[in-house]
């Protein structure tokens, strides 16, 4: 004989699940850029912090749509960033360029091996992450710039940028992601911005090979007509 327990803990799951479907499908149309599907999801997020349980804080684990996006750390990333330049010689020239410039800089671990990292931007399947030795302010702003900024590198769907760079790359331990919510959550470090600056423009087909030495001399003439 079913209790009144076990006949409220059923009704209780089907509308959890419900629910459940509800956010998903939400979540797809906030990361497809809907505005209505993620103003609705943030007031879902609202009102769910708003329930109080008595027992285990555990109850509603995982209940709240921070912004849209699921905020599991070290969620699997099946796809490739895309690094958008049709010439494959020259996007792969520029990336080994991008990938020197990291090695130098010990932003990235000396052992990483070049043919993952150009893979990394290839736009197919990559599945082996980068370990990144420096904080995660400038992982964090180097992709911000380079994908929502100045567009020279995309995410792929259904995947976010903050899933993306979260699912491609460790903190230095090399066994920990830094986390959606952490990534999203940072500030430019200023002391860092040439820097910053030289590796993006790296990327940028329209600045030549002598004007990269130029800047990472200190001297960055704009952009003449020749590289335009």
């Amino acid at each position: 004989m079913t209790s009144t327990y076990d006949f409220l803990g059923a009704e209780a799951i089907s509308h959890l699940n419900s629910i459940k479907g509800i956010i998903g499908h939400l979540e797809e149309k906030t990361q497809s850029g809907d505005e209505d599907a993620r103003r609705v999801l943030e007031s879902l997020g609202i009102t769910l912090k708003q329930f109080k349980f008595k027992g285990s804080p555990a109850t509603g684990k995982n209940l709240n749509p921070e912004r849209g996006r699921k905020s599991h750390a070290g969620e699997k990333v099946t796809k490739a960033f895309k690094y958008n330049v049709r010439n494959t010689c020259v996007a792969n020239k520029r990336l080994v360029m991008l990938y020197n410039a990291l090695l130098a800089f010990q932003w990235i671990r000396e052992d990483t091996p070049q043919q993952t990292f150009i893979d990394l931007f290839g736009g197919g399947d990559c599945a082996q992450r980068i370990v990144w030795m420096d904080d995660v302010n400038t992982l964090a702003d180097l992709f911000r710039r380079l994908v929502s900024v100045e567009k020279l590198v995309a995410v792929q769907s259904p995947y976010g940028l903050w899933q993306m760079v979260d699912g491609h790359f460790w903190e230095k331990e090399g066994n920990k992601a830094f986390g959606n919510e952490r990534l999203r959550k940072t500030h430019t470090p200023q002391e860092k911005s040439r820097h910053i600056d030289y590796l993006v423009n790296i990327l940028n087909p329209k600045v030549s090979e002598q004007q990269l030495k130029e800047m990472l001399m200190g001297e960055i003439p704009e952009e003449d007509e020749e590289s335009t």
